[in-house]
C-alpha cells in the first residue's frame, strides 16, 4: 500500500495555498531560499522531489527554462530514514504529483540519476542547484558532475549545507578542485558560488 494519497490534482495556486509559509510569497521564498534571489535564464534543480521548490523557482524568478533532475526511484537510504521509506509506487506517485504542480511552466523533468542527466544536458547553464541524495559520496559526485555545466558568470549552489554529510562533500570538492574557500558563500541553509 502506498504511503501517499490524494483525491484530485491541485492547481499551482492550490499547491501554493496548501504548502507551508515560505512558498506563499516571494519575500518569504527568498528569505528561505537566498540562492534564488538573483537567478535567471536556464537552470537545473538536482533533487526535485515533491516539486515545491521548483514551483517557487518558476513563480518568483525570471527562470526561462528549468530542468528538474530526479530519478524518482526507490533506493536504500544511508542518511536518515525519510527518503528510504518510499517504495517504487510511492516514487512514481511523487513524480506524477510534482509534474502536476508544474504543469503550464517551462519545466522539463529528467527522470535519471544526477550523473546520467549531467551527461546529456547543456554545458552553458545559467545556474545549477544541488539538493539530491545527501550521502557524502552522492553529494560529492553531484558537485563534480555539475560544476563545469554552469557557464562563466553563472551560479552554482545547493541546499542543506548545515548537514554534516553535505559539509564533508563540499569540503572535499573544494579541496580537490582547488577552489578558494572565500568564494563560497553560505547563507541560511544554502551554499553558493559564482562561476569564474
Amino acid at each position: 500500500m502506498s504511503l501517499l494519497s490524494f483525491e484530485r490534482e491541485l492547481s499551482p495556486d492550490e499547491w501554493i495555498m496548501a504548502y507551508p509559509d515560505y512558498i506563499g510569497s516571494s519575500l518569504k521564498y527568498f528569505q528561505y531560499r537566498p540562492f534564488f534571489k538573483d537567478i535567471a535564464g536556464v537552470g537545473v534543480e538536482v533533487g526535485t522531489f515533491e516539486g515545491y521548490n521548483a514551483l517557487g523557482i518558476m513563480r518568483y524568478t525570471p527562470t526561462s527554462k528549468l530542468y528538474c533532475v530526479d530519478p524518482y526511484k526507490a533506493y536504500n537510504c544511508s542518511v536518515g530514514e525519510y527518503m528510504g521509506r518510499f517504495d517504487q509506487n510511492d516514487w512514481d506517485e511523487i513524480c506524477n504529483r510534482s509534474q502536476a504542480k508544474l504543469k503550464g511552466f517551462n519545466v522539463e523533468f529528467i527522470r535519471k540519476t544526477s550523473q546520467e542527466a549531467a551527461q546529456i544536458l547543456p554545458n552553458d547553464l545559467d545556474w545549477v542547484y544541488i539538493d539530491g541524495n545527501h550521502s557524502v559520496e552522492a553529494c560529492y559526485q553531484d558537485l563534480c558532475s555539475w560544476c563545469s555545466k554552469v557557464k562563466p558568470g553563472g551560479k552554482f549552489g545547493g541546499h542543506d549545507c548545515t548537514e554534516v554529510e553535505i559539509q564533508i562533500a563540499l569540503s572535499k570538492w573544494i579541496d580537490v578542485y582547488n577552489i578558494d574557500r572565500n568564494l563560497v558563500k553560505f547563507e541560511g541553509n544554502e551554499w553558493m558560488i559564482s562561476r569564474t
